[in-house]
């Protein structure tokens, strides 16, 4: 083969285009490998602790910008690009907005436009948010009424009891799911518009 011949121009090409591509994957490798052994630095692994600078926390627990740090699991500080403007705060409480965390999970944030903050501290609507385990703006004050147990009867039949697991409490004043508890004459947690 000659030295210069299209299949020798075409053998070297494809072996460097190959050294090209495990060598950009080796190093993909080892930058994961030094994050996995690095301690987190922020987030549920180290106590709930925010980056500085308003950087994001990654779901791994580390502080960085970019879509690694602030995309899919990002903890706190979420977003991309340069930090949002401040929020404004209620009694020096901080108001955060959707998708952003609140109550015990953010240091006591509350949720901004009246948004619930979910059991998992998230803030939105609908009943992820506002439903069982809901910490703050909840849809309905928040209640210290017993949940019913067992076959106790709940709703006006049940003295204002409600039921358990985010059961639905039928117009006959007992606790399920499905139409028949849920639907028509529903009196508390009913599923639905």
């Amino acid at each position: 083969m000659a030295e210069n011949s299209p299949k020798r121009i075409i053998a070297t090409a494809g072996l460097a285009a190959k050294i090209l591509v495990l060598t950009a994957l080796a190093l993909v490798y080892l930058a994961a490998a030094a994050e996995a052994q690095a301690v987190p630095t922020c987030g549920i692994q180290v106590g709930g602790a925010v980056c500085g600078d308003g950087r994001c926390c990654s779901r791994f627990g580390y502080c960085g910008s970019g879509p690694a740090y602030c995309g899919f699991g990002c903890q706190s500080n979420c977003h991309e690009g340069p930090a949002p403007a401040p929020t404004p705060t209620l009694a020096g409480v901080e108001l955060v907005k959707v998708g952003e965390q609140c109550g015990i999970q953010a240091g006591g944030a509350m949720c901004a436009n009246n948004l619930c903050c979910s059991q998992f501290g998230f803030c939105g609507l609908g009943a992820q948010y506002c439903g069982v385990g809901c910490q703050s703006n909840c849809h309905g004050s928040p209640t210290t009424v017993e949940p019913v147990k067992a076959v106790q009867r709940c709703g006006i039949q049940g003295g204002g009891a409600l039921c358990a697991n985010g059961l639905c409490c039928s117009q006959f004043g007992f606790c399920g799911l499905g139409a028949k508890y849920c639907g028509i004459g529903c009196q508390s947690q009913c599923l639905g518009p």
